[in-house]
């Protein structure tokens, strides 16, 4: 086949449709439960925000980081539209804490046994990318 061909082939392919951004929004109520705790509101819409509107998540995330600089610095426009956009599994990981990535389908189903997954670091300003530790056979 040649790239003309290629092109032409990809040219035909129907435009996919650019699903709208849901921006997401703490929780009104959510917000107030944590303010009457004692923090700002800028911590408290943040850290649920962070955290799928989870109180219990939102209050852990609060005071994991607590002596973060940016703690009171407001999530940019860019980061809710990241968060919102659709990253796969990024609000189910944000819940209680991170969920390990899971090894691909091809490695659960070797012979071997599988190697240890990392947990992906969980800020708005780091890509969640899953990562493998290799360990050497025996």
């Amino acid at each position: 086949m040649t790239a003309d061909a290629l092109f032409q082939m990809i040219r035909q392919l129907p435009v996919p449709q650019m699903q709208p951004v849901q921006i997401p929004v703490a929780d009104p109520e959510a917000v107030k439960s944590i303010v009457e705790m004692g923090f700002s509101e800028t911590r408290a819409e943040k850290a649920l925000i962070l955290n799928g509107n989870s109180v219990e998540a939102a209050m852990e995330w609060l005071f994991q980081h607590c002596e973060d600089a940016d703690i009171d610095v407001p999530l940019t426009q860019a980061q809710l539209q990241q968060l919102g956009g659709g990253r796969a599994g990024l609000f189910s990981m944000l819940g209680m804490g991170a969920q390990p990535q899971q090894p691909p389908p091809a490695a659960a189903a070797s012979p071997q046994p599988a190697a240890p997954v990392a947990i992906a670091p969980l800020t708005p300003d780091i890509e969640v990318m899953p990562i493998m530790i290799l360990t050497p056979r025996k």
